[in-house]
C-alpha cells in the first residue's frame, strides 16, 4: 500500500491531480492487460479491502483479466479502506503508476509515457525543521580588521 503514500503526503502534486474516473476504465484496462494475473497485488496497492478484492475473485471464479476488471471498477468508484478515504485521496495517475511499479517497472514506465506523467521537481523531504529553509550566502562587510579592533578597545575603555 506504499503506492498512495505520496499522494497522501503531496495532494497538490502534478500527477496526484490528474485523477480517474469512471470513464478511464476501458483505457487502464488496456493499459493492464499484461499484468491481469497480478490483480490481488494491485489491489493490495490500490488499498481496496482484502474482502473486497476476496468477493470480486469469488464472483469471477478466478478468471484473470475479469478479476483485474473489477479491481480497476472498485480502485475507480473510491472504494477504498478508511484510512485513504479519510485522506480524500482519489485515483490518480501517480498512484497508478507507483501501484504497478511493484508490479511491472517496464509497464509503470509505459503507463508514464503513454498517460502523460510529469517528473517531478519537488523538493526532498529532509524534515520538517529544514523544509522550505533557503540557505543564506556568507556576507562580507567591508571594513577593514583594524576598524573592528579599534572599536572592540573603545567599548572595553567605556565599560
Amino acid at each position: 500500500m506504499s503506492s498512495v503514500q505520496y499522494s497522501i503526503k503531496n495532494p497538490q502534486g502534478r500527477n496526484v491531480k490528474k485523477t480517474f474516473n469512471k470513464d478511464d476504465h476501458g483505457r487502464i484496462m488496456t493499459s493492464l492487460n499484461s499484468i491481469a494475473i497480478k490483480y490481488m497485488i494491485l489491489g493490495q496497492e490500490f488499498c481496496i479491502p482484502e474482502h473486497k478484492v476476496e468477493a470480486i475473485e469469488a464472483n469471477n471464479r478466478g478468471k484473470q483479466w475479469q478479476c483485474l476488471n473489477g479491481v480497476v471498477g472498485e480502485w475507480l468508484k473510491w472504494n477504498f479502506t478508511d484510512d485513504v478515504k479519510e485522506k480524500k485521496v482519489q485515483p490518480n495517475l501517480d498512484w497508478l503508476v507507483q501501484a504497478v511499479s511493484v508490479i511491472d517497472g517496464k509497464l509503470a514506465n509505459k503507463l508514464k509515457r503513454d498517460y502523460g506523467f510529469e517528473e517531478s521537481c519537488d523538493i526532498p523531504d529532509i524534515g520538517t525543521e529544514q523544509q522550505g529553509q533557503i540557505p543564506q550566502p556568507l556576507v562580507e562587510t567591508n571594513r577593514p580588521r583594524e576598524e573592528e579592533d579599534e572599536e572592540n578597545d573603545y567599548q572595553e575603555d567605556i565599560n
